[in-house]
């Protein structure tokens, strides 16, 4: 290995001790001192240690890909790297196995405040299992958690009358008209009752259907015109990837759609099936509101009936199916002013997932997520690799 390595390694090494050792200040604009464990890469950066060194942007492209993969890995890919480096023994004794709520605490202890880690730990208990985490920052000085269980089902708003609802807007959360068609809709007559019912008592009328044609499109524009009542459509054609969309959406709204091979006159239809859904939100691609408990029951039972009985390649999409009946969303709203108990959480989280899905491993006595640990190994290999087949020319 070259005098050059040799020599950036030997300042990679001091500045690591120095981290760890807490020898390495962060201080803002305002004298506010950050002394987290989860900014080494910032500090690395800031730091001089890469300056004059010929094997600068192998070190910064290699550590900037960890951690796009996982916060605060490059200290750990650096560490192997010296090891290597070092010839120090880098095969190690591995176990894998699942971890526990200790374990993760032990982790994050590394990284993140007690008092944190106790919030973080909180929110779990009160979140629950399966839920959908929101972490965002708010004006108000205190902090806001909010559970909601939310369905949510992707469905897209028709783009010609999208502009009613989402011309300055990206959702709007209101009580509307809702209608389904089950069928392609072809004649703006069919729903005079439901825009006069609409006009009555000032509502917008969503209506999901099939599909549209053009002309469909030109005669409700008339229609919207002459009521003066907004209507959006949200189209959801058959499609082999969902085939219960449409149904799972009537279900959980407890709406019966408007059927053409009813007995029932079409105009008839709209006039009874037509109903008022409060509390919906409508988002450009997507729909979501609160689906009542009696409904939740039933349908989760059916699908854990045909959980047992389906083929394995047809249980992931049961399993969706399942997943936005149940869908719970916690909103944590955090004052702007508190940036890195924002950032502090979001890492325990994203730390939590990782570990959720790829268990930890235990080595030198101590333990690791294994998605970091997997990470550190594979890019300080590639390295190693890399700076073995390359060499530079020093002009005199």
């Amino acid at each position: 290995m070259n005098k050059k390595l040799l020599k950036d390694i030997l300042d990679i090494k001091k500045f690591i001790e120095n981290f760890n050792n807490d020898k390495v200040k962060l201080i803002d604009k305002n004298g506010n001192l950050y002394n987290n464990k989860t900014n080494f890469f910032y500090k690395l950066m800031l730091s001089n240690v890469f300056k004059e060194s010929p094997y600068r942007s192998f070190f910064i492209n290699t550590l900037h890909k960890c951690e796009s993969l996982f916060p605060n890995s490059s200290l750990y890919t650096l560490e192997k790297i010296v090891d290597h480096v070092n010839n120090l023994n880098c095969k190690y004794d591995i176990k894998n196995r699942k971890a526990k709520r200790e374990d993760l605490n032990n982790i994050l202890s590394h990284f993140i405040e007690a008092k944190t880690i106790e919030l973080f730990n909180e929110i779990l208990e009160f979140s629950g299992s399966d839920s959908s985490i929101l972490i965002d920052s708010t004006d108000n000085l205190k902090s806001i958690i909010k559970k909601e269980n939310i369905s949510e089902f992707n469905i897209k708003c028709h783009d010609d009358l999208s502009h009613v609802l989402f011309s300055n807007n990206t959702k709007s959360k209101r009580d509307v008209l809702f209608l389904a068609y089950d069928g392609f809709l072809e004649r703006d007559t069919d729903l005079y009752h439901l825009f006069v019912e609409a006009q009555q008592m000032n509502k917008l009328i969503v209506l999901m259907c099939r599909g549209i044609n053009s002309y469909f499109i030109s005669s409700i524009k008339k229609m919207i015109y002459q009521f003066k009542c907004p209507l959006v459509i949200y189209e959801c054609p058959f499609n082999n990837s969902d085939p219960f969309l449409f149904d799972d959406i009537c279900r959980s709204l407890q709406v019966n759609p408007v059927k053409i091979e009813d007995s029932s006159v079409i105009i008839n239809q709209v006039k009874d099936k037509f109903r008022l859904v409060q509390n919906i939100v409508l988002e450009l691609d997507k729909i979501s509101y609160e689906v009542s408990e009696d409904v939740k029951r039933e349908v989760v039972s059916e699908l854990n009936e045909n959980l047992k009985n389906s083929k394995e390649d047809y249980k992931d999409y049961i399993l969706q199916r399942k997943k936005r009946f149940l869908n719970k969303k916690v909103n944590i709203l955090i004052s702007k002013d508190k940036k890195r108990l924002i950032e502090d959480l979001k890492f325990c989280f994203f730390v939590y997932n990782s570990i959720c899905k790829y268990g930890i491993i235990e080595t030198k006595n101590e333990i690791f997520p294994k998605q970091l640990f997997d990470i550190s190994e594979r890019f300080s290999n590639k390295f190693i690799e890399q700076v073995k087949n390359i060499s530079y020319i020093q002009k005199i």
